[in-house]
Order: structure tokens, then sequence, then C-alpha cells
């Protein structure tokens, strides 16, 4: 979004449009099966910010275009010829080389190399420059030498020079051919002759279609102002806040963050007081009657109370709406009766007015949430249209107040109906809706920071960085940019003499997991490795923390409860969800996360959670006997695997047997695993193949959740929250192995998600109950942070590792739960 609002700024076009990649297998897959077979899955964490790219297009209201059977670049051609041909200057926009072949008179690339800071303008004369042809014939080019990027072979022998004297002496790969005879040198000849089929092939495979009937003319892509209120509302939940003003999208107005209305029948009556004792009876004789009457609240900026509105969504009668200045603002009590479209805003109002947190009945967001967990936003609107009722009164009405208690009204029945019949209600009742005051309670509370601390960490960072920086120009040569990809490339590949290991369409990675591999055989790429470990620390976690440390000393992240697929909970303002807290090199970082004067930090994490619920889900004998007795489970697999003693087992044979357990969670591979272990494909191999044989019930576990996923099209967790996988029965090999390796982790991952998440409920009651002033103030990953009093410790201590552990017995989980806990004055120094 940075690139594309710096784009819009520099180029201003006419006419604008974003070509996109389509799941399903294109007319190049038909033709040759083994065509890109050698790319890598997509990141998970990249694949995750499709939709939400897609929401910011839309916002932007930029069009969108894809085409069954077709890549972008064929969008991208199409488009370009098009604009050509009615007279228009057409540039495009990439990252990838063979979007040249369409530079024309009036049309040129913008070929990006580290982002738009840094374009290189491609037009017919710099083509000609740097590879003595026209940009036609590069596909000529790219048919001979093939293109190892997306798995199309070339000529045996002829790389680009050969192929580019080749083409600049015959002009195209058909005029070779018809006069094969003078190809010089034999060997040469000989290996075309050998690669007819393929190169014709070739030349269907590399060049971009420049004439796909899309449906789409100039007229429809218009570059048009964007959804100012609705750009600036995704902008800001996403924290994109530079980019509002960039994209000239003004600051969100408040918004009436807190909307909720009387239940319908399935729960107990209201309650709602009000200062209008007419207002009251009125609401608590309709909530008696059973009518799902609409209850909205309106918030300003600071989240007061500056409108209420009230209304039979069904009846005829107009909606009663009272506004801040108008008489004496309403006092609002709600319990489980009340239905909303955000619970945790209005928990809050209702926390900070004194009064007691009751819970609410429904609330529309989460409910939307757990039906279609892939999104990351749900606006009440795009429920509405879920259910076939009319958006337009609570997009158009000019008294929008009593357009949403109305929305809710009516939606709410209908959703509760769709939960049950999915199977959502458990999860929905039992986790999602009491969750909401537990994190109410820890975003008010905050978590306390030592900023002179986090200052002395990032000058020792500092320190540590330039001693790195010395090390690793030392052992170059000399200076270089080390952040620059194309310079490391230069470094590694060309003047060292390493071997590369994966290869990209800009050229030879070094991405960690290459670097990684190298620094087996030289000093320079681990080197490299720390630094940027060290980087990303001082900039994100120390650089990026100290500015979001409040008045009172503490840090008030938000939780986001519905965010994440899976379940899992983040954060944002700041993130402190990606706080490394498993690396040595990060874990300094946890000693400026402290408890204040007279008290303590409590730490509780679960041990090997997400074995422990594999062990569940299989309910694999050997797996389940291993937890049950307690005893190390990465030396007791070790133990199994290599059908030794547990006293005999290496170091080296645990660590391969972690890798495996934690491994199989996530589908591993035996390249996966042989890259973890740096050890032979064949030798990780049969590890993986002795796993399975002393732990059959797990690799049975695997391919049933996968059946069942390509069967049902979703997995569930333990609690039956659901994830659909439309992609598992993609036509694309890389979507459908993507999709079935998230259909055996996502039921591990979830359910741990919803265990912590119960742990969370659990104790914040009982610290509650027992009036306890401690309080919960973090979670991340499967660890809870508890800050006590000095005196509440030991019981503190008790209760919260007594809570953690007994939610996993109260759902009937096959093993044990099992959590560390610990305590100091900060969320390093503990005991």
């Amino acid at each position: 979004m940075t690139m594309l609002g710096q784009l819009l700024a520099e180029e201003q076009p006419s006419h604008l449009a974003v070509a996109m990649d389509r799941p399903e297998p294109t007319f190049r897959h038909e033709s040759f099966a083994a065509y890109k077979a050698n790319r890598p899955p997509m990141a998970d964490d990249l694949a995750v910010q499709l939709p939400v790219l897609r929401q910011a297009l839309d916002a932007l209201c930029i069009a969108m275009v894809d085409y069954p059977g077709a890549e972008a670049d064929d969008i991208i051609g199409t488009l370009a010829a098009v604009g050509a041909q009615q007279g228009c200057t057409v540039r495009i926009v990439t990252g990838d080389r063979d979007a040249l072949q369409l530079v024309g008179p009036r049309v040129s690339v913008l070929l990006t190399r580290r982002g738009t800071g840094d374009l290189d303008v491609v037009d017919p004369g710099a083509v000609k420059e740097r590879y003595g042809v026209t940009p036609s014939e590069l596909i000529e080019i790219k048919a001979l030498m093939g293109d190892t990027s997306d798995h199309i072979p070339g000529v045996p022998g002829v790389g680009e020079k050969t192929a580019s004297r080749l083409i600049a002496q015959f002009g195209t790969v058909e005029h070779l051919l018809q006069r094969l005879g003078e190809v010089t040198p034999p060997r040469v000849r000989e290996a075309v002759r050998a690669s007819l089929e393929q190169l014709r092939l070739n030349l269907r495979l590399v060049r971009i279609v420049t004439d796909l009937p899309l449906g789409v003319g100039l007229p429809d892509l218009v570059r048009r102002p964007p959804d100012e209120a609705a750009a600036a509302r995704l902008f800001a939940e996403l924290g994109f806040h530079a980019l509002l003003e960039r994209f000239r999208v003004p600051e969100a107005e408040p918004a009436r963050e807190s909307v909720f209305a009387v239940a319908h029948s399935a729960v107990a009556p209201a309650f709602v007081r009000v200062s209008s004792v007419e207002a009251e009876d009125d609401l608590r004789r309709r909530a008696h009657e059973g009518v799902p009457t609409g209850l909205a609240i309106g918030l300003d900026a600071k989240g007061e109370l500056c409108g209420l509105a009230w209304a039979d969504p069904v009846g005829a009668s107009a909606p009663r709406v009272w506004m801040a200045g108008a008489d004496t603002p309403p006092q609002v009590s709600v319990g489980r009766h009340v239905c909303t479209a955000d619970s945790k805003t209005l928990c809050r109002v209702v926390r900070r007015s004194g009064q007691p947190w009751q819970g609410v009945g429904f609330d529309a967001t989460l409910a939307a949430y757990l039906l279609d967990p892939g999104r990351t936003r749900y606006p009440l609107e795009d429920s509405l249209q879920r259910f076939g009722l009319d958006a337009t009164e609570w997009q158009d009405s000019a008294t929008a107040l009593a357009a949403e208690a109305r929305a809710v009204g009516r939606l709410a029945d209908l959703v509760h109906s769709e939960l049950l019949h999915r199977g959502l209600s458990r999860v929905y009742q039992e986790i999602e809706l009491p969750l909401v005051e537990v994190l109410v309670a820890m975003e008010d509370a905050g978590i306390c920071m030592d900023g002179p601390e986090l200052k002395r960490l990032g000058a020792d960072y500092a320190v540590r960085i330039a001693a790195l920086q010395a090390e690793i120009f030392q052992l170059a040569g000399g200076p270089f940019n080390i952040n620059s990809t194309p310079q490391l490339r230069q470094l590694l590949f060309d003047r060292l003499g390493l071997q590369p290991s994966k290869r990209t369409k800009t050229g030879y990675s070094t991405d960690a997991g290459v670097l990684e591999e190298l620094a087996s055989v030289h000093p320079l790429p681990e080197r490299i490795l720390a630094f940027r470990a060290l980087q990303k620390l001082l900039s994100t976690y120390i650089q990026g923390l100290e500015p979001q440390i409040g008045p009172d000393s503490r840090i008030h992240t938000t939780f986001q409860q519905t965010v994440t697929a899976t379940g899992r909970l983040s954060s944002q303002d700041p993130n402190l969800q990606n706080i490394p807290v498993r690396e040595e090199i990060g874990k300094p970082l946890r000693r400026a996360f402290v408890a204040p004067p007279g008290s303590v930090l409590v730490a509780a994490d679960y041990s090997q959670v997400e074995l422990r619920i594999l062990a569940h889900f299989s309910a694999d004998d050997g797996l389940i006997a291993a937890f049950a007795s307690g005893a190390d489970i990465h030396r007791a697999t070790a133990a199994e695997v290599w059908s030794v003693s547990p006293s005999d087992v290496t170091a080296a044979q645990r660590s391969a047997a972690k890798a495996v357990n934690f491994g199989i969670v996530y589908g591993i591979s035996d390249f996966g695993l042989a890259r973890q272990l740096r050890c032979p494909v064949a030798e990780a191999h049969d590890i993986i193949t002795r796993y399975f044989a002393r732990y059959p019930g797990v690799k049975r576990y695997m391919e049933s959740v996968v059946e069942t996923a390509r069967r049902d099209g979703e997995v569930r967790t333990l609690f039956g929250r659901l994830r659909p996988l439309p992609e598992i029965r993609s036509g694309n090999r890389t979507a459908r192995a993507l999709a079935e390796r998230t259909a055996m982790n996502t039921p591990i991952q979830g359910t741990a998600a919803d265990l912590i998440k119960l742990a969370m409920i659990v104790a914040f009651r009982r610290l509650v109950e027992a009036s306890r002033m401690a309080r919960l103030v973090l979670q991340i990953h499967d660890e809870l942070i508890v800050e006590t009093p000095v005196e509440e410790r030991d019981a503190v201590l008790a209760l919260t590792k007594e809570s953690m552990e007994e939610v996993g017995a109260m759902h009937g989980l096959r093993v044990p739960l099992r959590a560390d806990v610990a305590s100091g004055p900060n969320w390093l120094d503990m005991v």
C-alpha cells in the first residue's frame, strides 16, 4: 500500500488497474504439467494478507481484474495492448522482468527493485541497450534458455549468452529452426534439434497473452476517488496511519463504536436503566413480551456516551433517539439479555461507569467472525447482506443510530440460528463472549515498562550491531550495504563462490533459510543473520515500544479477537504477540517488562500444549502414555524412534526428536526436516518413517483430518471452532498442498488457542472471586502474565497454575495439561 500510495502521488494516472492471479490452474499448467512445479507454497504470513489487500483496494475504489485460466501477467499484457491501441501512455509497474517483452512505443515498465523508492524505467531503447535485442526477441531468448523459476526447461547447454547470439543471428526461434543447418557450433545445433517440441511449447509458455476477452474497457479503469470513510476505517484498524494522508483520506470521524439490541426470547428478559422512566418502562415491556427490540448506543471519540436509540425493528413505530445535550445522559446497565455489534466497547463503557459487567447474549461481530474466520473486518452491513436483510437504511439513514438499532434487532435471531446450525454455539457462548471482559480489563490495566532499561538495551544493541558490521566488513573484504540483496548476492555467490540453493525471479535468494544453510560452510552468513536479528530487535521492539509507554509508565495494547483464522489473539498499538520470547537473542527484552514497586510478575506457560493436543486427537497409545508418565517427551520420542533406552538417548537424537515432534503438527516434509537438522534428505525421511511406525495413531490422524477437510471443506477444533478450507479441492497443486498442511495444523493450533482463552477466563474469574488485587496483564503465545502484590504471590502462583491445567480435564482432554509457573520483578528474571 505504501508503494501504491507513492505511485499515485508521483504518476497521477488517469486510469488504473491491479491484475490478480486466480487460484485455479492456468492454460500453461494444462499445456505443461511441470510448469512452476518447483515453486514453494506461498508463505502463510503473505497468504493471510491477500484478503486484506482486496479490502484495501475496494476501499480505494481501484479496479481489480482477474481472468479464469490466465495469469496476472496476461491481464497486464491485454490491458497494456488495449491502452496503447487507444492512444494512451501505458506504465506497467512490476518486479517481474518477463513484462519487458510488453515494452513498446507507448508502453514502458517501471521495474521495482527495492520498492517504489527504487524504480527502473525501461522503454524500448533501454531494452536494446541492456540486452542487445528488441522486447519481442526477449521471448525467443527465454524460450531457448528456459526459466528455472517457472520450471521451464531450456535447450541443454544454451544459456543467456548463446541464446542472445542465436536470436541476434536468426531473429526468431521459428527462423532458427528453419535454418537449423546454419547453427554453430554443432553441439548446440544437435541440442536444438533434440528439443524441437519443448522449444515450441516454451514459446507458448513464456509469451504473455495480449488479447484476453476480459470484458473490461478503459471506462471501467478510470481512476476514481476513494471511499474515504471506508478507507479511513480500514487503515486506522490496520494501523496504517501514515497512509491516510498519502491517499488523501482524512482521519475517520469518531465511530459510534457500540451497537446493541435487547435480546430475543432465547435469553432472559431485559433490564436497561435510562434516566427516563417512560423509556425504561417501554424497554422492560418490550423485553418481557419477547419482542426483539433494537437498542443502539453512540460513542464519541473519548468513548463517552453521546447518543441512544431504541426501536421495534419490525414494528411501524418511529424509533426514539436521545442525543447528548438534549437532556440528562442515560445511565445504561446491560446483562445477558443484550445483543450488540461490539460488546468489547460496550463493556468498557459499562465498567468505566462503575457498573458490573454481566456479559451479553449476542455480539454480531464475534458471531460473524466465527461463521467466516478468514476475514479481518466484520462490518454490520456485511452481516445484514449475508442474511438477506436490506442494508440500505443502515447505510443511508440520516438517523443512523435508529437504523443501527433496527439492524441488530433484525439480525439477532437469524445469526443465533446459523450458529446453532453450524455447531458454533459452544465456542461462541463458552469462549468468545466471556473473554470480552477479560480483554477489556487487560487493556485497561496495561503492563508496566522500564523505560531506562529499554534505552540501555537500545544502546547495547547499537554497539553490538556496529561490532557485527565491522566483523562482517572484515570477512567480506570491505564495506558494502548489508541490507542490499543484490550486493549481498554478488558477495556470497560471485566473490566468495558459495553455492546458492534457491532462486527467485530476480536472482539467487539470500533469505534466512539460505543463510542458515550457508553458515555451515562460511562464517559470514551466520554474522549476517545475527546482524539482521539485532537490527529487528532495535528498530521494531526497542525503538517501537518506547513511544508507546504512557504517562502511567505502562503500555496499553489492544487485543483483537477477530483477526486470526485459527482463533489466536492478536494485538496492535503495539503488537506484543510478536515479542521474541523464545529466542536467546531477544530474551533480554523481557527484562523491560516489569512489576511496579510492591508487586511481582507471575508467568504461567503451557508446556508442549500442541503436542498434548496432538496426543488427544490422534488417540495414539504411545504418545498418550509418554505424557501420562510425565517423562521428557522429546527424550521418550527419541528412545522410541531409535529403539534405545531413554538414558541412552544422545543430545543429537533428542534434538532430532524435538524437531519431528513440533514439525509433525505442521505436516513437516522430508526436505523440511533435513533442512532443520542439516542432514541428508534420506536420513530425514528415515526418521519420519520410524516416527510414524512408533506412533501409528499420529499418522492415521494426519491422514484422516486431511480427508475430512477434503470432504467437508473445513476443519474444526475440539470446541467446534471451524476454519473453511475451500482451497483443499483446488486444481492448483501449490494451493492444495498449503490447504492440506493447514488442515493438519488448524485443529491443533486452534484448540491451543481455545484452551489459553478458557484459562484466561477461569483465572480472571477466580482472581475476582477471591478478591485478589492481582490482575492479568498480558497473554503471548501459550503464556499468561499476571501482576500481583508481593504478599499474594504464592496464592496467585497456585491459582494461575491450577486455572491453566484444569481447563484440559474440564473439557475431556485425554492427556494432562502442564503449566510451568514462575515469578519475579520482571519477565526475564523469574524463579
